[in-house]
C-alpha cells in the first residue's frame, strides 16, 4: 500500500473528473417541444384552452373540461443531435501532426421515446380527478472521438444522459361557470448517467463511469382558467423542486469512488397563455412562460474517493462545488388552427430564451442561446368521443465560443471553445377518447324517446269478475200540470 500522503495525491484529480460529470450539464433542462400533438401542432400552446388528461402537464385546471371522463395516450419520438467541444485534449498522429478532435464535433444523433398517458373523471358536478405519467424534462447526448494510447489512436466514448419523471395525479374543480382552478402533485424521479470510456486506462480523457437514481415526493403545479364564448385564458405555477440522486459506487479520473451524492433542480416556472376563436373557423393562441433558471446556481457532489491500494484504499471524503450560474429565461409560443370540415389545420412557433451562460458552456444541453421552433400539425375528430392529433417540430439553435468567453471559469470540464448547435425533430401521435358527459348527453338528445315512454301502460287484466252493472235510475214523477186535463168531446178553452 502507498502511504497516506501519497494516497492522497489523486484527490485534485478525482475531484476534476467530478466536476466534469456534473457541469457537463450546465443548461436548461426543460425541453419546450414536448407534449402533446394536438398542442404541439400550434407551438406547444395550452395554457388557456387545453379540455383533456394532458392538462396535468399543462395546466391542471383544463381538466374541467372532460365532462365525463377522458383517456388521452401521447408518443413523441424526439431525434436531435448536438454539436460542441466535449474536449480540448491533443491527438498527435504518427508524422508528429496534432489535432484536437474534441472540439466543435458532432454527436451521434440521439433518439429520446418521449410519451404522456394520461386519464381524467368527473367524480361530482364541478370535481374532476386524473392521473398521469411522462418525462418532464431531459438532457445528454454521446460523442466519439479519438486520443492516443502510446503510438496507437484509439476511440473515446463520452456519455451523459439525464432524465425526470413525474408520476401525477391532479384535481381540477369549477368554482363557477367559466371559472376553474386546478392542482397536480408531483412525485418526480431521475435518472442520471455518465460514462466515458477510454480504451487507455491512464490516458487522458480519463474514465468516468457513473450511474444515479433519485426521486423527489415534493412537487406541485397549480394552474387557473377562465373562459367565455369566445376568448380563454389561463395561468399556471410549477414549483422548484430539489432531488437528491445518489450511487453506491463509481468511477471517476480512473479512480473508485464509493457514496456518491449530487441534487439536480427542476426550478419554478410561471406561464400565462390565452385563445380566441371568434373569427369563423379559426383559433389563436399564445403562451408566455417564465423560468426562474437561476435557481441553478452553485450544487455540491459529495462522496468518498478510495485512494492506494485497491484491497485497502484510503478512504477520503470530498465535497465539489459545481457551477451552473444559470440565468433565468423566456419562452413565447404561438399558434394557430383552421377548421377545415371534421379536420383542424395547426401552425405554430416558439422562441426559447438562452438559459446557459458562454462561459459555463456544456457540451450535453442546449447552446448558450435562444433556439427556434417551427411547428405544423393536424387533428381528426372521428367521432363526438374520439380525436386524433398529429404533429411535427423543427428546433435549431447555434453560437460561438471563444477562449474570451470561458477566461476564469473555473470549469476546467465545462464545454471548450468551439462552434455549438443543435438540431431537433420531434413527431407527435395522440388519441384522446370520451366517454359519458357530453357525448351521452348529446346521444341521448339526438335520439327520440321510445313509444313506450310517452304512452299510458294498458291497465292489467284482472282476474275478479266484472261487477253487476247498477239499475238505472227511476224516472222522477210528472211535474202537475198548470193546464187542465182535455174533456172528451169539449172545444179547447180560449187562451
Amino acid at each position: 500500500m502507498k502511504p497516506f500522503a501519497n494516497s492522497l495525491l489523486p484527490v485534485s484529480a478525482w475531484v476534476v473528473a467530478t466536476a466534469a460529470a456534473t457541469s457537463a450539464l450546465a443548461a436548461g433542462y426543460d425541453t419546450p417541444v414536448l407534449y402533446s400533438a394536438r398542442q404541439m401542432g400550434m407551438g406547444g400552446t395550452a395554457i388557456g384552452y387545453v379540455d383533456d388528461p394532458s392538462s396535468i402537464f399543462h395546466n391542471p385546471a383544463g381538466m374541467s373540461g372532460v365532462k365525463g371522463g377522458a383517456v388521452l395516450a401521447n408518443f413523441s419520438p424526439i431525434v436531435a443531435a448536438i454539436r460542441s467541444s466535449p474536449s480540448d485534449h491533443a491527438v498527435f498522429a504518427a508524422d508528429g501532426t496534432k489535432t484536437k478532435p474534441g472540439q466543435s464535433i458532432w454527436s451521434e444523433t440521439g433518439f429520446s421515446p418521449a410519451f404522456l398517458i394520461g386519464s381524467a373523471y368527473r367524480i361530482l358536478d364541478r370535481v374532476v380527478l386524473g392521473f398521469s405519467v411522462y418525462p418532464v424534462a431531459s438532457s445528454g447526448g454521446q460523442y466519439k472521438y479519438t486520443t492516443n494510447k502510446a503510438k496507437e489512436i484509439v476511440e473515446v466514448t463520452d456519455f451523459t444522459k439525464l432524465v425526470f419523471l413525474d408520476f401525477a395525479p391532479a384535481v381540477a374543480v369549477e368554482l363557477m361557470d367559466g371559472l376553474q382552478i386546478g392542482a397536480t402533485y408531483r412525485y418526480t424521479t431521475v435518472g442520471f448517467q455518465r460514462k466515458r470510456t477510454n480504451p487507455d486506462p491512464l490516458g487522458s480523457p480519463t474514465n468516468v463511469d457513473l450511474d444515479m437514481k433519485g426521486s423527489n415526493a415534493r412537487g406541485f403545479r397549480v394552474g387557473f382558467q377562465w373562459k367565455a364564448k369566445d376568448f380563454s385564458l389561463g395561468g399556471v405555477y410549477r414549483a422548484k423542486t430539489e432531488t437528491p440522486v445518489t450511487a453506491a459506487t463509481g468511477t471517476l479520473e480512473n479512480t473508485p469512488g464509493k457514496d456518491i451524492s449530487f441534487a439536480f433542480i427542476l426550478p419554478a416556472k410561471f406561464g400565462f397563455g390565452f385563445q380566441y376563436s371568434g373569427i369563423a373557423k379559426l383559433r389563436l393562441a399564445a403562451d408566455f412562460e417564465y423560468t426562474q433558471q437561476s435557481d441553478n446556481d452553485t450544487t455540491e457532489l459529495k462522496g468518498t474517493g478510495l485512494f492506494g491500494d485497491p484491497a485497502a484504499p484510503a478512504e477520503v471524503k470530498v465535497t465539489i462545488p459545481n457551477i451552473s450560474k444559470w440565468n433565468d429565461n423566456f419562452t413565447a409560443r404561438v399558434g394557430a388552427g383552421y377548421q377545415l370540415g371534421a379536420v383542424e389545420a395547426r401552425l405554430g412557433y416558439i422562441l426559447d430564451g438562452a438559459a446557459s451562460q458562454p462561459k459555463y458552456a456544456s457540451a450535453f444541453g442546449t447552446p448558450p442561446t435562444e433556439t427556434h421552433t417551427a411547428t405544423l400539425g393536424a387533428g381528426y375528430k372521428v367521432s363526438d368521443a374520439l380525436d386524433i392529433g398529429v404533429a411535427m417540430a423543427y428546433r435549431t439553435g447555434s453560437a460561438t465560443i471563444t477562449a474570451a468567453d470561458q477566461t476564469g471559469n473555473g470549469c476546467p470540464f465545462c464545454g471548450k471553445p468551439g462552434e455549438y448547435e443543435l438540431q431537433l425533430f420531434g413527431a407527435y401521435l395522440d388519441v384522446c377518447w370520451r366517454f359519458g358527459g357530453a357525448t351521452a348527453e348529446v346521444k341521448a338528445a339526438a335520439e327520440p324517446p321510445p313509444a313506450a315512454a310517452t304512452a299510458a301502460p294498458a291497465a292489467a287484466p284482472s282476474l275478479e269478475p266484472p261487477p253487476e252493472p247498477a239499475a238505472a235510475p227511476a224516472a222522477p214523477p210528472a211535474a202537475p200540470s198548470a193546464v187542465p186535463p182535455a174533456v172528451p168531446g169539449a172545444e179547447p178553452a180560449p187562451k
